[in-house]
């Protein structure tokens, strides 16, 4: 799996690695208006696979998806304090080994190496925003580090996540994470 670019998969929907998001919108946007001009003839995979509401050039969209891509690198190093930035007060997550889990539980795993990833693609099928709240949902596909569950694995996860405006910055309150496979 190559993390570092956004792509369609099997199924045609984005894949969302490291790169830096706000390109690819503006290519996709830049695709569509070609598409619209030239009577829909040239409407990318990316518009056709991948829902926005209300638009995926909206800021708060952008600001969501690159601090999710700022907090999958910081699962990927370990790196508590990024995440912990990124992380509401009262976030909890419905977690993929099963349990509620809060965000002092969710640090504490992180310092020890219990969560860490060594790498994660999004395929992102939907992003909206819903009053104050950003809604992310698809499916994370995850290679988990050595003390995880499923370690040395390719784990296939559906997702929804739910992100808040806190003090100018977007943080994860909800999350949803459920596995559906493992190779």
């Amino acid at each position: 799996m190559n993390n570092s670019m956004i792509r369609p998969d099997k199924s045609g929907f984005i894949s969302v690695g490291k790169m830096q998001f706000l390109r690819a919108i503006c290519l996709t946007v830049r695709a569509v208006l070609v598409g619209v001009i030239l009577g829909g003839a040239a409407t990318p995979a990316a518009a056709q696979s991948t829902r926005f509401e209300p638009a995926p050039d909206d800021p708060r969209i952008i600001a969501v998806i690159a601090n999710r891509d700022r907090l999958n690198a910081a699962l990927r190093t370990g790196d508590a304090s990024v995440v912990d930035g990124l992380l509401a007060s009262d976030f909890v997550v419905n977690a993929p080994i099963g349990q509620v889990v809060d965000r002092a539980n969710l640090l504490g795993r992180i310092r020890t190496g219990e969560v860490r990833q060594e790498e994660t693609v999004l395929n992102l099928k939907f992003a909206g925003v819903r009053g104050n709240l950003v809604v992310l949902m698809g499916e994370e596909i995850v290679r988990p580090a050595a003390l995880m569950p499923n370690a040395g694995s390719t784990v296939r996860r559906r997702f929804t996540d739910v992100w808040r405006e806190d003090g100018g910055t977007w943080k994860l309150a909800i999350r949803q994470a459920t596995i559906v496979a493992v190779d």
